[in-house]
């Protein structure tokens, strides 16, 4: 069984008067019972409220109460029944609980080498995250995730002169209007879509005030997708970004009455277009600082001096893991079924159960197009192939994880949720 136990910030609990609310269920749940503004934004935390007030205690709310701390007691209310069965089946249960889920997942990366040794000893049949989900359900195969740089680079020019010039910030955001509107960048699974790609990062790179135009901006683009490759995703990122720039181009054309810059082609290179320069990392430099150094460094390199947006890979990545038939899912499954629990593919959120094995890419791939692979992000890539466990996500549900109405549902997570985890495990040990 595998969770983590970090959790987001809880700055936004102090528009509900404390930042302290986000640890006080009770205190909370008083709170946001008496709270109008937050309802008139959100139907479903309105009539789920109303439910509360109807039967109180269908809810607990809190910061990590869904995301994911009632999944980690789960597991462990589900090993402590284990422990004191009469006649335990036979096999071991290992609860592996993880930091840093929340940014770069190296918990579950440190833990991934010792999960492969002890495989060479003691085979492990499967592994069932307790990560949360919106829905009684649960779900075969793990939605993978690509973080997207777009390094924008434009032609400053004076304020009062604009059309002098290609300001890098109208130029990312007209990339980021089509991107995050575009059909074509969602993945798909069965007719399936894949949610759409989500800016996380929209910057210009100006260190202090002046009225010049941004020369850089910078965009990080959090993709997801089924079982599209890390190439054909950055391919679509690429064809998306040209079409931006000349729907851009195509008006201010007009409304800039023929202005030379606007008739100047922005080239959009791909990082493996470029030759990678090889700085050292600094100590302790982030590892998206880093990348974007390698960026600046390769442009400068290859000699383009004029507008130019790179599409690059930033750490961290997550394999997706494409549901599979095996003995253990099919007997987990079939427990599940006769329980009235349906088995959904894909769960639909970033998981660090995408380490537990490493399908659908390459190495080479991330080289190509992570500045930062080898230096200094890594994946225990060997590790997670010799794993190459399936995984079944089993978790509480509830909804607005990363929200103030952050809430589960209490008699799922800590009543049924338990007893179905350790049925899930008996009939894993039998399959």
């Amino acid at each position: 069984m595998l969770g983590h136990f970090d959790t987001v910030g809880v700055e936004d609990y102090a528009a509900l008067g404390s930042e302290t609310l986000a640890f006080q269920p009770a205190a909370l749940r008083e709170r946001l019972l008496g709270s109008r503004d937050l309802t008139r934004h959100s139907s479903s935390l309105a009539g789920d409220l109303e439910e509360e007030r109807r039967r109180p205690g269908t809810w607990m709310f809190g910061r990590g109460a869904l995301d994911m701390k009632s999944g980690l007691a789960a597991g462990i209310a589900a090993l402590g029944t284990l422990a004191e069965a009469p006649s335990p089946p036979s096999g071991d249960v290992l609860l592996v609980i993880t930091p840093d889920e929340e940014h770069e997942s190296a918990g579950m990366l440190a833990a991934v080498p010792q999960l492969a040794r002890l495989a060479q000893s003691q085979p492990i049949a499967g592994a069932l995250n307790l990560d949360y989900t919106t829905e009684p359900a649960a779900f075969a195969g793990v939605i993978g995730k690509v973080l997207i740089g777009l390094w924008v680079r434009g032609v400053p020019a004076h304020a009062g002169d604009p059309f002098a010039g290609l300001d890098a910030i109208q130029l990312a955001a007209a990339i980021a209007h089509r991107l995050s509107a575009s059909a074509a960048l969602r993945d798909t699974w069965d007719g399936r879509p894949a949610p759409p790609p989500v800016a996380l990062r929209l910057r210009d790179l100006k260190t202090a005030y002046n009225v010049q135009t941004a020369a850089e901006a910078l965009m990080e683009w959090n993709a997801l997708s089924y079982a599209r490759s890390l190439e054909a995703t950055l391919a679509a990122f690429e064809r998306e970004t040209r079409a931006a720039l000349d729907e851009l181009a195509t008006e201010m054309r007009g409304l800039s009455g023929g202005s030379a810059a606007w008739h100047t082609e922005v080239e959009v290179r791909s990082l493996a277009s470029l030759a990678l320069p090889t700085p050292v990392p600094g100590e302790s430099e982030d590892p998206r600082a880093f990348s974007l150094r390698v960026v600046r460094e390769a442009v400068a390199a290859a000699g383009l001096e004029g507008p130019v947006v790179v599409p690059y890979v930033l750490p961290p990545f997550y394999p997706a893991m494409l549901p599979r038939t095996s003995s253990w899912t099919a007997a987990v499954s079939a427990a599940l079924d006769r329980e009235g629990v349906p088995v959904r593919p894909f769960f639909p959120f970033i998981s660090d159960a995408s380490y537990l094995a490493a399908r659908g890419f390459s190495e080479a791939e991330l080289a190509r197009h992570m500045p930062a692979w080898g230096r200094p992000y890594r994946l225990p890539v060997e590790a997670m192939t010799a794993l190459d466990l399936d995984v079944l996500n089993l978790g509480p549900w509830g909804r607005d994880a990363h929200g103030v109405g952050e809430r589960v549902n209490a008699a799922w997570a800590f009543e049924r949720l338990p007893r179905l985890l350790v049925k899930a495990i008996e009939a894993g040990r039998i399959g």
